[in-house]
């Protein structure tokens, strides 16, 4: 799994550091947060701190990249919230 999404890596374009932002939609639309305790990239207090403006907050004890070293937990959670 880890080479097909190496595979996949590629740069991340400038724009995203620099576009506008024009919206807020965490105001109306019911969001659910993913804290990685284990995460190395961005800190859990950090997480926890964006997760403050979400509906609901999940906690899984993994990395950054929770639909990679949890699948099926990651599932669990997206259906989950699909199912209201």
């Amino acid at each position: 799994m880890a080479q097909a999404a190496i595979a996949r890596l590629g740069l991340q374009p400038m724009s995203t550091f620099v576009q506008p932002v024009t919206g807020a939609p965490w105001r109306t639309i019911p969001s659910t947060y993913v804290l990685c305790t284990g995460d190395e990239a961005i800190h859990p207090d950090r997480q926890a701190a964006m997760a403050e403006r979400c509906t609901n907050t999940v906690t899984l004890d993994t990395d950054h990249s929770p639909f990679a070293s949890m699948p099926a937990e990651t599932a669990d959670i997206i259906e989950s919230v699909s199912r209201g």
